[in-house]
């Protein structure tokens, strides 16, 4: 299986991952509350929406850049093509 041909390269992917995660789950909590005084009944928190929208899109990237990196670092051992 992939994961046990990476070897300890796939558990700090993995770690990485759980950082990004809380990271970007904290980052989102401030900034629900920073953006709280713009909560409309109807249309919600329109200012946190469209930042948090922005900012998952942005940690999506890092995660797959992440996984690249990891592929890569292994493409010898995975019999990857890197040329």
């Amino acid at each position: 299986c992939t994961m046990c041909e990476m070897g300890f390269v796939y558990v700090k992917a993995f770690l990485f991952y759980v950082c990004v995660l809380i990271f970007s789950g904290a980052l989102r909590f401030v900034i629900r509350i920073i953006t709280a005084p713009f909560d409309v009944e109807v249309f919600g928190n329109l200012p946190a929406a469209f930042i948090n929208g922005a900012l998952d899109f942005y940690f999506n990237l890092v995660i797959a850049c992440l996984l690249g990196l990891a592929l890569y670092k292994c493409a010898d051992r995975l019999d990857i093509a890197t040329e």
